[in-house]
């Protein structure tokens, strides 16, 4: 189960990814690896797998959407979690 905190800072990351900024954009999928490298190697692999599985349908939904930005900022969250998690 994804936490309440957790749960922001999902929002964080994916209201930076949709940014029509390429800064912002970029920060949060650096912000996005780093929390995933470091916080959620901490957790359980139900929780891990909990965050990936909602993470996954945001990314779905960006790379699905018909803003250029949005689909950015999907491909850039999967650069970044390519095999970097696991």
């Amino acid at each position: 189960m994804v936490t309440i905190m957790t749960n922001l800072l999902m929002q964080q990351f994916v209201t930076g990814l949709k940014s029509r900024h390429a800064e912002v954009r970029s920060k949060a999928a650096r912000d996005l690896y780093h929390y995933v490298k470091t916080e959620l190697r901490e957790v359980s692999v139900e929780e891990l797998t909990s965050f990936m599985d909602e993470f996954n349908h945001h990314i779905f939904e960006m790379v699905s959407g018909s803003d250029v930005n949005e689909k950015k900022g999907g491909i850039l969250a999967i650069g970044m979690l390519d095999s970097k998690y696991f």
